[in-house]
């Protein structure tokens, strides 16, 4: 199972058939890698395919949930997801004033870096630093 069978992207953000080209280079290095004994590839292809997805498919769903009638699902209530949704939030904004945040976030978006580059310990606070100035703007 590859591309929009696994996990179908909004093409308005042109990230689908790249998440399928790397799913497919996954499934070649696992077949490659099994020299012919093919009892676990599956399990351990389709274990990769989600991590390969998972943190573009939050940034694909963030943008998307926040446009009233969005069919498919909703913002987690979750804490991890109430703080992903934030973090997000905040990192958009602070690209405005940082050009590494929007350096950072265009290449995951670009999908150049993994997604768990937007949570690098550098780019965290950095992130975190412009949440304070925007509170600080608004102050003035």
């Amino acid at each position: 199972m590859l591309g929009d069978a696994f996990c179908g992207f909004n093409p308005i953000y042109g990230q689908g058939m790249s998440v399928a080209a790397m799913s497919a280079v996954a499934l070649a290095n696992h077949v490659q890698r099994s020299k012919g004994d093919l009892d676990g590839v599956a399990g351990s292809t389709l274990s990769e395919i989600g991590r390969i997805t998972d943190a573009i498919w939050l940034l694909a769903t963030s943008a998307d949930l926040e446009w009233p009638g969005t069919v498919g699902g909703t913002i987690g209530n979750r804490p991890a997801d109430r703080f992903g949704h934030w973090y997000i939030g905040q990192m958009l904004e602070g690209m405005e004033f940082d050009k590494k945040i929007r350096l950072e976030f265009l290449a995951v978006n670009q999908l150049v870096k993994p997604g768990k580059a937007l949570f690098a310990p550098g780019l965290f606070l950095r992130v975190l630093k412009q949440a304070l100035l925007k509170k600080l703007r608004r102050k003035q």
